[in-house]
């Protein structure tokens, strides 16, 4: 009967059901392989120092925009879990 009560609690609160890291992991599960290299690149640069402008002059603009585009997707995918 306590495991049983124990499910439906986890079932009941979502907080016991997924912790912080789980989220993001669900949430980066979403985007394809070639969105995910695209964040880590602009996520490299950014750690690197340069500014958004020198990001998207070295990615070039599309790939910069598809990477902004992948985190934001990402990001809603994330809200949509928390939900």
């Amino acid at each position: 009967m306590k495991g049983l009560e124990a499910r439906i609690a986890k079932l009941e609160n979502r907080e016991a059901r997924y912790d912080e890291g789980t989220l993001d992991m669900l949430a980066l599960d979403c985007l394809t392989d070639t969105e995910l290299g695209l964040i880590q690149e602009f996520k490299s640069l950014l750690d690197a120092g340069f500014s958004r402008e020198k990001i998207a002059g070295m990615m070039g603009e599309d790939s910069y925009h598809a990477a902004v585009d992948a985190i934001e997707k990402a990001d809603l995918e994330r809200k949509r879990l928390e939900a």
